[in-house]
């Protein structure tokens, strides 16, 4: 999954696997907030990883998320800083 954000945790945007995992096209995707696709549950596990990111930081875990319409799954996640 690959997918893009910006400093306001909006998406700017994502590849197909992204559309297939979650189950909505690109225009459901593309600038809703992290929050709106992820849930609240998973929201709150990533929101502290998604930050460090944003500040610059590569982070990368593992972790089992509950995702609202994904439902719950183990993820292997490497966010990565956008530099330039």
């Amino acid at each position: 999954l690959i997918s893009y954000i910006d400093h306001g945790f909006r998406y700017r945007l994502n590849n197909r696997a992204y559309e297939r995992w979650f189950g909505h096209p690109r225009g459901e995707i593309t600038g809703r907030t992290v929050r709106e696709v992820l849930g609240d549950a998973a929201w709150e596990r990533v929101r502290p990883r998604l930050e460090a990111a944003l500040a610059g930081k590569t982070v990368a875990f593992e972790d089992e998320l509950p995702y609202r319409d994904a439902g719950t799954r183990w993820v292997s996640i490497s966010y990565v800083p956008h530099f330039g």
